[in-house]
């Protein structure tokens, strides 16, 4: 199971019947929200790009064989472009560079702006719950309404944001997502509301 996955038609149908199977059972709202990347992370892949220029110029200038003046002006930015083509198209390198500490920073400030552009704080019992999902990352934020403060718990919510450590998978995003369901169905169940709020999947 790849990334690519989570954005396929498919994926993004499982994705809307989990949700569904969730709201047929709770009265809490559930917005997944599924991006590329964690926003704000732009500045590391300029930062690498300079190192790695940086080091092909030293290398230019202290390697013992002479170079052409052409090499200087062609093969830095040269060098500069590629790194930060590379960081920005390849997850793992990401990973790699990039503390942890600081893309999960960057996933919640997104995660809190998403919450709030959705209207997932909206719901008449501010019971809306937000499913933040960066797979590349293997990033995963949930934002709770204060409605919901006693019914999931910070231990299902770290449970859950723990669902793509390792591997990008969607079937363990799906099962994360049940067991946050499973959670709600018993600690808040439908009852008798009839409307859907919010859409499932933005």
């Amino acid at each position: 199971m790849s990334v690519e996955a989570f954005f396929t038609d498919d994926g993004k149908q499982r994705i809307t019947e989990c949700v569904s199977a969730i709201e047929a059972d709770t009265r809490a709202e559930i917005v997944v929200a599924v991006r590329p990347r964690v926003p704000g992370l732009e500045a590391y892949d300029f930062w690498v790009a300079a190192a790695v220029a940086y080091a092909g110029l030293l290398g230019l200038l202290y390697l013992p064989m002479p170079f052409s003046l052409w090499i200087f002006a062609l093969g830095v930015p040269a060098l500069f472009v590629s790194a930060r083509m590379l960081m920005q198209i390849s997850a793992a390198l990401r990973r790699l560079v990039v503390p942890a500490a600081r893309r999960r920073a960057c996933a919640i400030e997104a995660a809190r702006a998403t919450f709030h552009s959705l209207n997932v704080r909206e719901t008449r019992e501010r019971n809306g719950v937000l499913m933040f999902v960066c797979p590349a990352e293997r990033t995963v934020v949930v934002l709770r309404d204060r409605g919901l403060q006693r019914v999931l718990t910070d231990e299902d919510i770290t449970t859950a944001e723990a669902c793509l450590e390792g591997e990008a998978s969607l079937d363990r995003l799906l099962a994360a997502l049940a067991e946050l369901g499973t959670r709600l169905a018993g600690e808040h169940p439908r009852g008798d509301k009839t409307d859907n709020e919010l859409e499932e999947v933005a």
